[in-house]
């Protein structure tokens, strides 16, 4: 919603504080860096490594927040154990 240029002052007035709220749908998922950023909503399913990207967004600390919370409306959790088992395979085989 909106053009490319608004998008990016929303994104810039979040960092800043300036807004609290920003719904998005296929962005800002992966190489979003946000220390504010302490609570995340699912709505859809997310996979693989989107959906690690998209977890740690909310593991950074900021100011008194030591950690962050996901609200899941999507029912991640099958693909979030098999997302973690993959990776910790992975891990493993090196």
């Amino acid at each position: 919603m909106g053009t490319k240029q608004e998008r990016n002052h929303w994104v810039s007035d979040y960092k800043a504080g300036n807004i609290d709220l920003l719904f998005v749908y296929n962005m800002l998922l992966t190489g979003f860096d946000a220390k504010r950023l302490k609570k995340l909503y699912i709505g859809r399913k997310i996979k693989s490594h989107n959906l690690l990207q998209t977890l740690t967004r909310v593991n950074r600390t900021y100011k008194n927040h030591f950690y962050g919370f996901v609200v899941d409306f999507a029912d991640i959790q099958k693909e979030f154990d098999k997302t973690n088992q993959d990776y910790f395979n992975e891990l493993q085989s090196e």
